[in-house]
């Protein structure tokens, strides 16, 4: 068995036919992937390519996306703890004398 790239086989498709054509399997590949095979007529591909692996997709495990009332509520929980307390004074930017030094 043999592997090619797309590219390739748009480049060499006449000679890579007559392989075929002679016996010869290609797995065709496309940025790194199998994609395909290419195999002569009434050639079984039964485990030419391994099944993928057992388990499926990961996208089960990973946490879901909060709704838009979530994330406001989780927003303003962090505003309320993050905001000073209000016994102290707030300087303006305008109160710092000309030296940059607070008056």
């Amino acid at each position: 068995m043999k592997w090619i790239t797309a590219a390739q086989l748009r480049q060499s498709l006449t000679a890579t036919l007559d392989d075929v054509q002679a016996g010869q399997t290609y797995v065709i590949t496309r940025h790194g992937h199998a994609i395909a095979q290419l195999r002569p007529v009434g050639t079984s591909g039964a485990d030419v390519i391994p099944a993928k692996a057992p388990g499926g997709s990961q996208l089960s495990q990973r946490p879901r996306r909060k709704t838009y009332e979530e994330a406001k509520a989780t927003l303003s929980d962090v505003r309320a703890q993050s905001s000073p307390p209000t016994s102290e004074k707030r300087r303006s930017p305008g109160s710092l004398g000309i030296n940059g030094r607070k008056d």
